[in-house]
């Protein structure tokens, strides 16, 4: 071999590893375009399911406090009905109130519902408690208590039969 043929070998290989490492970069550079799409698609993707997800749970944290708001309506109506049905059930000329402290506040429109009757509110609250009310009349002789702990007290005296019939029979 003389020194063209071995230039023209050369040059040929030269030409040949210029041409791999083109493709070789066209490759890389495709790879690239669709690990990009592919990783933007998921990044978009994720993020349309965290902004799902947060306004899923906006909105049960608002259904919730809806809820909670309700509840205190309801209970606000409950407290003072149980008023109402004690003062009915209490005929005496004077009624004696023991509630909650923080339902001190609505005494007076609690008192609205008969003006014939003379309505007390005892100085001492409730020992403890979620709501309710005692009524005492006839000077303390006759006396309706009407508290959660007395409801759930009677509901249990009322099960215990069957209680006791159910794990001992």
């Amino acid at each position: 071999m003389n020194d063209v043929e071995i230039n023209q070998q050369i040059k040929q290989m030269q030409q040949f590893i210029h041409q791999e490492a083109a493709e070789k970069a066209s490759e890389i550079k495709l790879k690239a375009g669709e690990q990009r799409t592919r990783s933007s698609t998921l990044r978009s993707c994720g993020w349309s399911r965290f902004a799902a997800e947060k306004a899923k749970i906006r909105a049960e944290y608002e259904r919730k406090e809806k809820q909670i708001e309700v509840q205190k309506r309801i209970s606000q109506s409950n407290e003072k009905n149980v008023c109402s049905i004690g003062g009915q059930a209490c005929t005496a000329a004077a009624a004696k109130y023991k509630a909650r402290r923080h339902d001190w506040a609505a005494k007076n429109k609690d008192a609205a519902f008969a003006s014939s009757i003379e309505v007390a509110w005892d100085s001492s609250p409730l020992a403890a408690g979620i709501g309710g009310v005692e009524v005492s009349g006839f000077g303390g002789k006759i006396s309706l208590t009407n508290t959660l702990q007395s409801r759930l007290m009677l509901a249990y005296e009322t099960r215990l039969p069957k209680l006791r019939a159910a794990l001992f029979a």
